[in-house]
């Protein structure tokens, strides 16, 4: 009797484990399953898509690579083709318009203080000043009325005809200004335009985290035309300009109708953080090849090495597909 009662536990207890075990399993199997689901979503079948395409070209680059200079992998080339493709991308706002059409000038009349102060301020070079009122939301204000107009609102000097001439500060749409001398309605002779992100960090040439744009120099006809300087300032926390990428942060030598024109001198930012320094020549947005060799995947070398990167080796240069050496210029400042 004892020995029945011994086996009916037995039998009770591996019925309880078995069940267990069982139990045990079925969870295992849910929990799988649920892991599997957010991967789904975390990683899409497009994103997985995009990825074999991109292995595949990488596969085809490597392939089609010439012996000579591999190592000059392609970063961002700052080009109508390569803009298009990488504005809004990533859900934000796409990059403004890369050419200027001109509008006409417009007086501000809901105050009569906003723009004698920055007039005041830019006409003093008290640029510290003028940073600070231009990010106000007092001054933000009058650009914001401008939303999609090529109007802008002007104070300063002008001709018998109403026209600005001499100088004066005009206001446009999207934070952007212009503090200079004019010409019979056009802006001629020096000055500086600036454009500036004051909600988030924007696009320039295809490049995200840009935080200020500025050309200061040589004006005629409305475009910059002659000796100046770009300027383009990055947030380095929020940039996608990888250290693979070329984004320009300074350009300095001759400019015609807002494209690069004559000797250049380039400032290339890496990474949000390093700099390159170059040198090449433009004519009218095209830059002018060094040499005749044909580097990676049949690249061009369009900028010489400068202080700072030198080897001292030939090939030290900015390489770039031929269709891509087009349109170099100032991003809002280029005649159509």
């Amino acid at each position: 009797m004892d020995k029945n009662k011994q086996y009916m536990t037995e039998a009770i207890v591996g019925m309880v484990v078995l069940i267990a075990l069982i139990v045990f399993a079925v969870w295992l199997l849910i929990r799988r399953e649920n892991n599997t689901d957010k991967a789904t979503e975390v990683y899409p079948t497009e994103a997985v898509e995009e990825t074999a395409d991109n292995t595949e070209d990488i596969r085809e680059a490597t392939d089609n690579a010439g012996s000579s200079n591999t190592s000059n992998t392609a970063g961002i080339d700052l080009t109508k083709q390569n803009r298009d493709k990488k504005a809004g991308n990533d859900g934000k706002a796409a990059e403004l318009s890369q050419v200027y059409t001109p509008g006409e000038p417009m007086e501000w009349t809901l105050d009569e203080y906003q723009l004698p102060e920055l007039y005041a301020c830019w006409d003093a070079y008290e640029l510290d000043a003028v940073t600070d009122l231009i990010q106000l939301e007092r001054v933000r204000k009058i650009s914001a009325t401008l939303k999609d107009s090529d109007n802008y609102y002007y104070y300063g000097e002008s001709d018998r005809s109403g026209n600005p001439d001499g100088k004066g500060l005009a206001v446009y749409a999207d934070d952007t200004y212009y503090f200079g001398e004019w010409k019979s309605g056009k802006r001629a002779g020096e000055g500086m335009w600036v454009r500036v992100f004051v909600d988030e960090p924007g696009t320039v040439n295809g490049i995200t985290g840009v935080t200020w744009h500025q050309y200061s120099g040589q004006w005629s006809d409305d475009y910059p035309n002659g000796q100046g300087q770009e300027n383009i300032r990055y947030d380095a926390d929020s940039t996608d300009a990888g250290y693979e990428d070329f984004a320009i942060q300074n350009a300095i030598g001759g400019f015609k109708n807002g494209m690069y024109n004559g000797e250049m001198y380039i400032m290339t930012n890496i990474g949000g953080g390093s700099t390159i320094d170059w040198y090449g020549t433009a004519k009218e947005g095209v830059f002018s090849y060094i040499g005749d060799k044909k580097g990676y995947m049949g690249k061009r070398a369009i900028w010489r090495a400068g202080d700072g990167y030198e080897t001292g080796e030939e090939d030290n240069c900015r390489w770039i597909l031929p269709a891509d050496n087009a349109d170099y210029g100032i991003a809002g400042l280029k005649r159509s």
